[in-house]
């Protein structure tokens, strides 16, 4: 399999990852930065996934185990976005929470790389 048509995919996983080896160094009170941060680097995926040219299918399904076309792109954006709000939305009740708000936005960029593979 071509690993750059999984970029956007494997983009996003390093992005979790990096959130929660971030927690380990981030004061208490400052976790609520780590979500917004977060936010802000989905967003400019989600801006790379606008402007960078999409990959295309070839007719041939077993040259390649992904499958690019219009709505699968749609989904794919659609999920950013949401995973976004859900994340600034989380990043507003960090306060609340006495531990574990780190987990909980990987946890959110987690699910978002298998919905993006699921589109």
């Amino acid at each position: 399999m071509n690993l750059s048509s999984m970029m956007l995919e494997i983009t996003v996983a390093v992005l979790g990852l990096g959130i929660l080896l971030l927690d380990l160094w981030t004061p208490k009170e400052r976790k609520r930065e780590l979500g917004y941060a977060a936010a802000g680097l989905l967003f400019f995926i989600f801006a790379g996934t606008c402007i960078a040219p999409q990959p295309v299918s070839t007719l041939d399904p077993a040259a390649s185990m992904m499958a690019f076309d219009a709505l699968g792109w749609f989904f794919k954006r659609f999920f950013l976005l949401a995973a976004i709000l859900v994340l600034v939305f989380a990043a507003e009740f960090a306060d609340r929470l006495e531990s574990g708000i780190s987990e909980y936005y990987s946890l959110i960029i987690f699910a978002l790389v298998g919905m993006l593979f699921a589109a």
